[in-house]
């Protein structure tokens, strides 16, 4: 139930992800959870079954937290969205990092449920995702899935930008020290790639000047292959 809070409507395997438990245990819990009317389910347009939690289980981790949780039937507007794969995508990558990293998700985000209690944690700017790589420090995370107009391209440029300049930006405890770009494949991290650097007029990752080598480095690609997910500064994609 805590999982499914955290990220709105979840995969078993995303479940398992975060909890720590095997997928067959997952599934075993979730079929006594559904029985007992605390979580619905309902199928991504890919035919992938998710589960969200009803009122019910909202009143029993309720309980167990000492606080007010909310349900998350509200999802099912997501799953039926143009953007079920953005938010898929999200909340892959924060249900495999967190088996190592601390994380925040996107929906934890979008509801202020992150350090600072708001959504925009640089002015006018909300991210996807924050991954803490190292205690206390933080990494921005924007999802890409569609290939964005320039406006909307300047913008996140300009976020990258922001982050990669070195002055501080307070997160919690911590701080953050760079961003990462996430996609769905190989394929479309060699296209951001590409675009990226020829938005800086370079065509060559192993050609940078000297000003611009802080800002890639500070920028990570991350996708995921067959093998699980991936993730490469952009000066070192290969």
């Amino acid at each position: 139930l805590r999982v499914i809070e955290r990220i709105g409507h979840a995969t078993s395997q995303q479940i398992a992800w975060m909890s720590g438990l095997n997928r067959r245990s997952v599934q075993r819990v979730l079929k006594r959870l559904n029985k007992q009317k605390m979580v619905s389910s309902a199928r991504l347009p890919n035919g992938d079954p998710v589960y969200m939690m009803r009122q019910a289980g909202a009143d029993e981790l309720s309980i167990h937290l000492h606080r007010e949780v909310r349900r998350t039937n509200d999802d099912q507007r997501f799953i039926e969205s143009r953007i079920w794969k953005h938010r898929k995508l999200a909340n892959d990558a924060a249900a495999e990092l967190s088996q190592h990293y601390g994380v925040y998700t996107e929906r934890e985000i979008q509801r202020g449920k992150v350090p600072g209690g708001r959504r925009e944690i640089l002015p006018g700017k909300v991210p996807d995702m924050m991954l803490e790589r190292a205690t206390n420090e933080w990494i921005w995370v924007e999802v890409e899935r569609s290939w964005k107009k320039r406006s909307d391209y300047m913008r996140l440029i300009k976020t990258l930008e922001i982050i990669a300049a070195g002055k501080s930006i307070p997160f919690g405890e911590g701080q953050i020290v760079g961003t990462g770009i996430l996609v769905e494949s190989y394929q479309q991290a060699r296209l951001h790639v590409s675009r990226l650097l020829k938005h800086f007029n370079r065509d060559d990752p192993d050609d940078i000047p000297e000003h611009l080598i802080g800002l890639f480095n500070a920028v990570s690609i991350m996708w995921f292959d067959e093998d699980g997910y991936r993730e490469s500064s952009i000066i070192h994609f290969t």
